[in-house]
């Protein structure tokens, strides 16, 4: 075990919003995108890590950013 710090991740199994971006004006599929945050725990053969604090964004899949800000029950309704 360690303690890691690690960029984002897409939520397996969930499918795409069609949404305009605020930032680039762009129509695209967003992605449901989890960030994790506080004490992030990882395991040496593990793709993901244990978080305290996850959040959940659409991210915009040409400027990469954070379109809007989901709540984790919003988020999970979006899995396939």
């Amino acid at each position: 075990m360690f303690i890691i710090s690690r960029d984002g991740w897409v939520l397996a199994s969930t499918r795409t919003v069609s949404l305009q971006c605020d930032n680039c004006q762009n129509t695209g599929e967003h992605v449901v995108w989890v960030h994790p945050g506080g004490l992030q725990l990882g395991f040496m053969l593990m793709k993901k890590c244990i978080s305290t604090n996850k959040k959940y964004y659409l991210m915009c899949p040409t400027c990469s950013n954070a379109t809007r800000e989901l709540t984790k029950y919003e988020a999970l309704r979006y899995k396939i």
